[in-house]
């Protein structure tokens, strides 16, 4: 008789909130972000976000991720990984140990 296994690795699918990053102007993310969680607090408690870098990825811009990790934890999002971002912003959200997710182009 061969013993269970300790774990079992299966795919599944998730709803995950998208945090679409516009700016890396931290001061007034901050802000916008208070204001928006403040309208449904039990909405966002301690939701996995990921953070797509769609409208950063084509300029040459480096995302402080230790920085906007510690924001998002601030206010009970937690990060669990990107998307959208270049190949220099997808090693420094690596780095932050952070996942990349499959670049998903959307419409305006």
């Amino acid at each position: 008789m061969q013993a269970a296994k300790t774990f079992q690795l299966k795919g599944s699918l998730f709803t995950l909130t998208v945090l679409k990053l516009n700016s890396i102007d931290f001061e007034t993310f901050e802000t916008e972000i208070a204001e928006t969680i403040k309208q449904a607090p039990k909405f966002f408690e301690n939701s996995p976000i990921v953070i797509d870098l769609q409208a950063l990825s084509q300029i040459a811009v480096e995302v402080d991720f230790k920085k906007l990790i510690e924001l998002c934890r601030t206010f009970t999002l937690i990060p669990i990984g990107v998307r959208n971002g270049n190949p220099d912003q997808h090693k420094q959200a690596i780095e932050a140990q952070l996942a990349i997710l499959p670049n998903i182009k959307q419409a305006e």
